[in-house]
């Protein structure tokens, strides 16, 4: 089983077994059948030992359950700050699925807000990418750094790029700006371009 099906399996096990009782001990069988589904697919597709555990955090965070992830964490020391099997990490997960009570959870237990994926894409960008004021707003309450860039683009330019109006107001009254250099530097290509072409 390669990476993209065992995901799939994890997207269709969180469809497939919604966790909408309150009863406890069905929400507790419910996650026995889920861990057992995850157990017989890591038999086929083997996760270093060193991955396992955040992956499986990972998993549990893309199943969007704040109870599953309570569950997973409790009594246990993991590394939030560290990068899964797939080269994810816990809050750059929680970001994707936009659910502010994972995050919370995982800032109770230390994640670091300006953590970025190895391309260096942070869970600030894409919640701007993605218009996630309350996101962002959890984010700036947990000290990110609102100035990271990309390849010389902050997060203003992402949300300009994306044409996210709402992401765009909500940097706009915290004083972010764009990147003009790179607009600058592109009109000024596409100028030459167009020279070129005469």
């Amino acid at each position: 089983m390669n990476k993209n099906n065992l995901t799939l399996l994890t997207l269709l096990l969180s469809l497939t077994f919604p966790l909408m009782s309150n009863d406890r001990k069905k929400q507790a069988a419910q996650i026995e059948i889920m861990n057992e589904e995850l157990r017989r697919a890591r038999t086929k597709f083997k996760i270093p030992k060193k991955f396992q555990k955040i992956t499986r955090i990972c998993e549990v965070i893309g199943m969007n359950s704040p109870f599953l992830l309570k569950e997973n964490l409790k009594g246990k020391k993991i590394d939030l700050n560290q990068y899964d099997f797939y080269g994810n990490f816990p809050l750059m997960a929680a970001v994707m699925v936009n659910n502010l009570d994972l995050l919370k959870i995982l800032f109770d237990y230390g994640v670091d807000p300006n953590m970025t994926l190895r391309n260096g894409v942070s869970p600030w960008m894409m919640a701007a990418a993605q218009g996630q004021k309350e996101v962002m707003k959890l984010l700036l309450e947990h000290k990110v750094d609102m100035k990271q860039e990309l390849d010389g683009l902050n997060a203003m330019d992402i949300a300009e790029a994306q044409g996210n109006i709402a992401s765009i107001s909500f940097l706009a009254v915290r004083g972010l700006k764009g990147n003009n250099t790179i607009r600058e530097k592109l009109e000024a290509e596409q100028a030459l371009e167009k020279k070129k072409k005469k």
